[in-house]
């Protein structure tokens, strides 16, 4: 059964504030009507409302909350706003990068938050096609995890099964958006499909290779064994593929 406690009396560690405890919850089914689930999200959004957020505010807390709010909050009036900006911080390459407040001048998009800010567009249901198209080309031009211009492995960890993933991308993370779409077809991800599929145990699952450091709201399960998370992802990948 799955527990909810107010922000406030979480205990203190690196992925237990709001935005990863929740984000972790509705992963496991929270239901979107949880009352403290509700209230956190609504105070976030308050906050949000009053603040400058292309001063203020990560770009990819953004995606978290416009997600989260939609998710908790239906249709609030205050979402819109989050969406707006978002759409509007899209690079010319097709993705998003969270350093566009503190380095303008940097003009090529992160996987990281490109995915941070796909997630949240989706929950929302905010109409983002083209901006979703463009997002994925992006992603496809790199094979989900390799470096556009070399072709070598952009960052290994990229590579790595993990779970939760919190702000950090991963080629599976990747996978499991693009099966949602058409992109799953398309013969630039076959790459990251062999990929998956030589992670594979000899007993048909994936495993748990790395763990991101820090407190978790709940420890999901022992790196280097086998992940029914990773497991559920692979599968539902896989069979989106085809």
């Amino acid at each position: 059964m799955l527990t909810y406690r107010k922000a406030n009396a979480w205990p203190k560690g690196r992925w237990t504030d709001a935005p990863w405890s929740l984000l972790l919850l509705v992963a496991c089914g929270l239901p979107a009507d949880h009352a403290g689930a509700r209230a956190d999200t609504n105070r976030m959004l308050a906050r949000l409302d009053a603040l400058d957020l292309s001063r203020r505010m990560d770009l990819c807390h953004v995606g978290f909350w416009l997600g989260l709010g939609a998710y908790f909050l239906g249709d609030d009036p205050r979402l819109p706003r989050l969406a707006e900006f978002i759409l509007a911080a899209q690079y010319a390459d097709g993705g998003w990068n969270c350093q566009m407040r503190n380095y303008p001048k940097r003009l090529h998009s992160s996987f990281n938050t490109t995915f941070n800010v796909l997630e949240g567009l989706r929950l929302s249901g905010v109409a983002h096609l083209d901006a979703e198209q463009q997002a994925l080309e992006f992603m496809l031009e790199h094979r989900l995890y390799r470096s556009h211009r070399t072709g070598e492995v952009a960052e290994e960890r990229f590579t790595h099964l993990t779970y939760p993933w919190h702000w950090h991308y991963t080629f599976l993370r990747g996978l499991d958006y693009i099966r949602l779409t058409p992109a799953i077809a398309d013969p630039r991800a076959a790459d990251a499909l062999d990929l998956l599929r030589s992670q594979r145990m000899p007993n048909g699952r994936w495993p748990l290779h790395k763990r991101i450091p820090g407190v978790l709201l709940v420890e999901m399960e022992k790196p280097g064994g086998e992940s029914r998370w990773n497991t559920l992802r692979a599968l539902r990948v896989l069979r989106a593929a085809g």
